[in-house]
């Protein structure tokens, strides 16, 4: 996630937060949602991302953006933590870190998992290591590299902050462009892309091969890259075939993306939201780009920002994709979830949902900022994490642990929060 810069300055809200407005509509027979705060007695500090592991246990894997893992337990009570550590060599300042984990889809046999992390501002890595229940040193001393990220100098955000698999196997990436801005547009190198990669999967080696099915988009083009143009992808997710994602803009727009098919060009750095607006003014061959399904600005009067009452008063945006429900026979969302994408802007904390054929077509979900870390429990709801504030730039800030909520149905709530 990036702080967003807002170079033109835009009126703030008329009303300060918990404002006074009227409530949004929402359509009927959608889903609608509170959030409950569940006890998690953790170690760690701002929580970027966790992962259930593949069974019943209520068993997941978390990280901070400090380097803090932990192997925790979640059951009727709360979540309880059942080993902890802290990586020394991650570098972390505000929105560089340690940002991403997916479990192997082997896990039960080979207790796999991966994080990537910033080592410098102009480093990321993805690690591959095996868990060991008891044992955090020896966890830690596991660590094998599968995919090394470097450039000679670059700032320090749009890293990896989204990774996982698919029903082959095959691990999927999005990388931010480390604020250079040529990249994305290069089909030869890795950042600003989304990547499709084979891991390895031998116990003391790293490195990935390339499944055979890539694009093209020349002869010369890296065959691990299944889309471009992306910039800064704050969190995104995977669903049936197609990839949904928030790509936080530079000063003026938003987006949620979807890729769908191998060898798109969302047009970071010629295009930024619709092609045909040309907010930045290079006058794009649009027949080469392809358009966000949902865009927003800075302004205040956006509707999304209107249906929240609750929206913080500030002109930072930060798009993310939160989380699409995996069907299941005990559903406490009875079936309202099913092919409904949640997604959001961090800042001004409004979430929202829409049907996955239908992204245009959003309903007001609930306010909550800086959520972060989305996972789906053996108990079949939904939890979620959130920063306690904006993040600083080192750790040690005193505020408290990131809280950790159950998303509940609930389609009599009156508070809209």
């Amino acid at each position: 996630m990036k702080r967003a810069k807002g170079l033109i300055f835009l009126t703030l809200f008329a009303m300060a937060c918990d404002q006074q407005g009227e409530p949004p509509v929402i359509p009927p027979g959608v889903l609608e949602v509170r959030f409950e705060q569940v006890p998690y007695a953790t170690t760690l500090d701002y929580v970027t991302d966790l992962a259930f592991t593949p069974d019943a246990s209520g068993e997941f894997l978390a990280i901070d953006l400090y380097g803090k893992f932990e192997h925790a337990r979640l059951g009727a009570e709360g979540a309880v933590s059942l080993m902890s550590g802290k990586f020394d060599d991650v570098y972390a300042e505000f929105d560089a870190g340690q940002l991403g984990l997916a479990i192997d889809p082997d896990f039960a046999e080979n207790g796999f998992f991966y994080i990537a992390a910033n080592l410098a501002t102009n480093h990321v890595q993805l690690r591959r290591y095996t868990l060991a229940r008891d044992s955090f040193a020896q966890t830690r001393d596991s660590e094998v590299v599968i995919l090394e990220l470097r450039v000679s100098s670059s700032p320090r955000w749009h890293n990896i902050t989204s990774l996982g698999f698919d029903e082959e196997g095959v691990m999927w990436v999005l990388v931010g462009d480390k604020g250079l801005f040529e990249p994305a547009q290069d089909e030869t190198d890795l950042l600003g892309s989304l990547i499709r990669i084979l891991p390895s999967k031998v116990e003391g080696v790293g490195g990935y091969t390339t499944p055979a099915d890539g694009p093209a988009y020349s002869p010369e083009s890296d065959p691990a890259i299944y889309a471009i143009g992306i910039r800064s992808p704050w969190k995104g997710r995977y669903h049936e075939g197609r990839w949904f994602f928030g790509d936080v803009g530079l000063d003026d727009v938003e987006e949620v993306n979807v890729i769908s098919a191998p060898g798109q060009n969302f047009g970071w750095p010629v295009v930024e939201g619709a092609c045909t607006d040309d907010v930045l003014g290079t006058e794009p061959d649009c027949t080469l780009y392809d358009d966000p399904m949902i865009y927003y600005g800075r302004s205040s009067s956006e509707q999304f920002v209107q249906d929240d009452l609750h929206a913080s008063p500030t002109n930072k945006r930060s798009v993310y994709v939160g989380w699409i429900y995996q069907s299941t026979e005990n559903d406490p969302y009875e079936g309202l979830w099913n092919d409904v994408v949640v997604w959001g802007d961090a800042y001004v904390g409004f979430m929202r949902a829409a049907e996955i054929d239908d992204l245009a077509n959003s309903w007001h979900l609930g306010h909550m900022q800086f959520p972060t870390a989305w996972g789906q429990a053996p108990d079949a709801f939904v939890y979620v994490t959130s920063y306690p504030a904006e993040p600083p730039d080192a750790a040690g800030s005193g505020e408290p642990p990131s809280p950790l909520y159950r998303i509940v149905h609930d389609p009599h709530r009156d508070d809209l929060q």
